[in-house]
């Protein structure tokens, strides 16, 4: 016997019907209850997510610094004068802009977000400092540059673009206008259900919360008619993280008094010993649709 569900009414009683996922302006709620929005991503966005500057990292004589993550390049101009490298709180920013350029259907490439909403996605309440970083991480957004080697032919490889042509905020809002470039790929870019909860996550207190739980829905969703849909390994959790030492830093020290719980899981995992993501970290995984 086939049971109906009332229209506009999802299979939990509380989210909208699968058949409307596809509306652009949806924001998904699990069977869970664990809040969902939607987000495009491409495997190039997804690596700019697992990215960070480091104070071992030198400007050149044109005072750019230049990381690498696998095919994907990332070059900061002016790194002299940014206030604010890249790391995890510039990548919740570009999370929070890319939702609502998605939830908005992608028809624009100017995007505004209020300093309020973003305030209350991340579960703050200092208007002032809130403003001094989001100001510091834009001004790290708009010197970056993109440049991405295409591994399939499902992807699109791309040099030098900018993310965005400008960035402020007016007003009270977050005025984004994404590069021409830029927005052009993104608007063939696929969506993902995005666990709000993310924006969430103390930084301090859990500096790989945010990065384990994005790489687990990136899987979720690469992942979701295979069987290993819900299995994700150790490895490739630790390895998703720029936060962690890496091994042969830590082994080349002149001490190894000391190393905190997360040192230990690397060393642990590249030995062989197994290892339960990072001892003492406070990390909820929402089941992903």
């Amino acid at each position: 016997m086939i049971m109906s569900t009332p229209v506009g009414i999802g299979i939990d009683g509380n989210s909208q019907p699968v058949g409307s996922i596809f509306k652009t302006e949806l924001k998904i709620t699990s069977v869970s209850r664990n809040k969902f929005s939607i987000m495009r991503q491409s495997s190039a966005t997804n690596r700019l997510a697992m990215m960070k500057t480091t104070t071992s990292d030198e400007a050149d004589k044109d005072d750019n610094v230049i990381i690498e993550n696998g095919n994907l390049s990332v070059t900061l101009e002016n790194y002299s004068q940014l206030s604010s490298g890249l790391k995890a709180t510039t990548h919740r920013l570009i999370d929070a802009i890319m939702i609502r350029c998605t939830e908005t259907g992608a028809k624009e490439n100017v995007v505004t977000l209020s300093l309020g909403e973003y305030m209350e996605m991340c579960g703050l309440k200092n208007l002032k400092e809130m403003r001094k970083q989001v100001n510091a991480e834009l001004k790290t957004i708009l010197n970056m540059k993109l440049s991405f080697s295409k591994s399939s032919n499902r992807e699109q490889s791309f040099k030098d673009i900018k993310l965005c042509e400008s960035a402020a905020i007016k007003n009270n809002r977050i005025v984004f206008e994404f590069s021409s470039d830029f927005f052009r790929i993104l608007k063939y870019m696929p969506v993902m259900p995005y666990p709000m909860k993310l924006f969430n996550i103390n930084q301090k207190k859990n500096p790989n919360s945010y990065y384990f739980l994005k790489k687990i829905s990136e899987h979720k969703k690469m992942n979701y008619f295979k069987k290993n849909a819900d299995i994700i390994s150790v490895k490739t959790l630790l390895e998703c993280t720029p936060e962690l030492p890496k091994y042969d830093d830590v082994m080349a020290g002149e001490s190894r008094v000391g190393i905190d719980a997360t040192t230990h899981a690397r060393i642990a995992d590249q030995n062989g010993v197994p290892s339960f993501f990072v001892p003492g970290e406070n990390f909820s995984a929402p089941s992903v649709l």
